[in-house]
């Protein structure tokens, strides 16, 4: 098994407050996506990494990476118009030699590399495989601002990165996705889509991705405490 990982970093931080790119945000010395290009770089069974990220910040992503000393960055690349359009581009990047591609946030920089090993294993033992909790709270289907349902809890799980495919089936969900002009909220939707199994592996709570601004503090928090526990 040959393991590449997409991380995808070409968003524009819409939902941040006073335009803050939460990428480059400093978390205990270094920016953010540093933390998750490194979770990346010290998980053995990662072969390389393709960064895809604005092409304005390619520049500095370069930078970031030689700064950090990042080994297994292969290509630093410019995103798409919306996230399948960047996935799509981070696949085509891949080495041939690649079985097994991974995709995350960037914006998740607290994924732990027991958890980026299991997905990896589980891709390439049943085709798609992702990290996901199982919700805590009772979840409602809402319509004009009045509640039409109740959706079982014990169905409904909260979907994280990274997801993770067999090569040739993340491709082959793109293409048809992008011939029928079809655009679905992760990767694994669009393999769902042509009728193929995902597998959930339980993730961790710690796992959270960036999107406003209080999601920074409680990140560089459980930062400190990773830190404090070594």
């Amino acid at each position: 098994m040959s393991v590449s990982a997409v991380i995808v970093a070409a968003g524009n931080s819409k939902r941040m407050d006073d335009g803050i790119d939460k990428l480059a945000v400093e978390l205990n010395g270094k920016p953010l996506l540093a933390w998750t290009i490194s979770r990346f770089e010290s998980t053995e069974i990662i072969d390389e990494i393709i960064v895809v990220t604005r092409e304005d910040e390619i520049e500095k992503v370069k930078e970031l990476t030689l700064s950090e000393g990042f080994r297994k960055v292969s290509s630093i690349i410019k995103g798409g118009a919306f996230r399948q359009q960047s996935t799509q581009n981070g696949l085509n990047a891949t080495s041939d030699d690649s079985t097994v591609v991974l995709v995350h946030d960037g914006a998740r920089p607290l994924i732990r590399t027991s958890d980026i090993e299991r997905i990896a294993e589980s891709a390439e033992e049943n085709g798609a495989a992702l990290l996901a909790l199982p919700s805590k709270e009772s979840v409602k289907e809402v319509h004009d601002g009045r509640v039409t349902k109740t959706l079982p809890r014990e169905s409904i799980w909260l979907a994280q990165t990274p997801q993770g495919f067999r090569k040739e089936l993340l491709q082959k969900a793109l293409s048809d996705a992008e011939k029928e002009g079809y655009v679905g909220t992760d990767e694994a939707s669009l393999v769902e889509r042509i009728g193929e199994e995902v597998v959930v592996v339980e993730g961790h709570s710690s796992n959270i991705k960036v999107t406003v601004s209080s999601d920074i503090e409680v990140v560089r928090s459980l930062l400190e405490g990773e830190e404090e526990s070594v």
